[in-house]
């Protein structure tokens, strides 16, 4: 049954190392063999999915479905979500999330969460489709899945549907940063620096931006620079400060592009490097920074 499943898990991707051509006819036979074991239907689906055999991948995935896989249910609505096998529908999808969601498979009640928040951001069906994703996510969130935390602290300190409440903003980034959530670390890290809510603590937010760069969360190089470039929470460490901004500027984050270009040019790592700050402002402006923009005006 999927119960004992080992593919039943909130982490679903097909892995890399799946060798598609041998694969799909030792499912074929373990499947023939045990039609009822589900775990041989979901890795022939997986097989097929590698395979882009989209449509057999369908055909497989909803019969195993059929009887009760939730990993198969998820995998239904990920190819309806993404028109794979089976022409584009969100709405189907849904359907398949949330019966998924409802034989309790976190990453799909999620996925059914961010379905109405969408429709719901959409002006679509406000007074029902808030709802619904308030329930979805909170499903979620009592599965283990950090994101639909992190998305219950915005939705509560944006008042998405439900009063504003800087309390359960708190509480759902706190849940959230527990799971080293990086963008949930990355929040709660802003508000023990500016003392948003909590007690303003340098040296705690420091640390949780290092967690959150760590993870790789967008933003958090910036954060940290700052921090390393002021010697807030800690020690100044400007080779540190200008490393970090270095890579987030080549991942394009145009914020730490104009922090970087400014910091050059007024000589915070020594001197100054006002033609490197130009070609900076200029990178930045391309991607669409206004901010980089006004400041090539500016400079002289």
């Amino acid at each position: 049954g999927d119960k004992d499943d080992p593919l039943r898990s909130i982490s679903a991707p097909v892995p890399a190392g799946i060798d598609a051509p041998k694969a799909i006819p030792a499912c074929l036979a373990a499947l023939a063999a045990s039609p009822d074991t589900l775990r041989y239907a979901n890795q022939l689906g997986r097989a097929y999915v590698k395979a882009d055999r989209y449509f057999d991948a369908m055909r497989v995935y909803r019969a195993a479905a059929d009887k009760g896989s939730a990993f198969a249910m998820l995998w239904v609505g990920n190819l309806h979500d993404r028109g794979l096998g089976t022409p584009k529908d969100p709405a189907q999808a849904a359907l398949w999330y949330e019966k998924a969601a409802e034989n309790g498979f976190a990453v799909a009640a999620y996925n059914a969460g961010v379905y109405h928040f969408d429709l719901f951001n959409g002006g679509k069906d406000r007074d029902r489709n808030g709802p619904a994703a308030l329930k979805w996510f909170e499903q979620a969130a009592a599965l283990a899945q950090p994101e639909a935390m992190y998305q219950l602290s915005i939705i509560h300190r944006d008042g998405d549907g439900v009063p504003a409440d800087a309390a359960k903003e708190l509480e759902w980034l706190e849940k959230a940063a527990e799971f080293g959530y990086g963008p949930g670390l990355n929040n709660l890290a802003m508000k023990y620096l500016n003392g948003d809510g909590v007690a303003k603590n340098e040296n705690l937010a420091r640390e949780m931006f290092q967690r959150a760069e760590a993870a790789g969360t967008k933003n958090s190089k910036l954060n940290l620079a700052h921090l390393y470039l002021n010697g807030i929470g800690g020690q100044a460490d400007l080779p540190k400060a200008r490393k970090l901004l270095e890579e987030a500027a080549e991942k394009e984050e145009t914020g730490a592009i104009v922090y970087l270009a400014q910091a050059l040019d007024a000589g915070s790592f020594g001197k100054r490097e006002p033609e490197e700050a130009r070609r900076l402002l200029r990178l930045a402006s391309d991607l669409g920074s206004d901010k980089a923009k006004k400041l090539l005006l500016e400079m002289k």
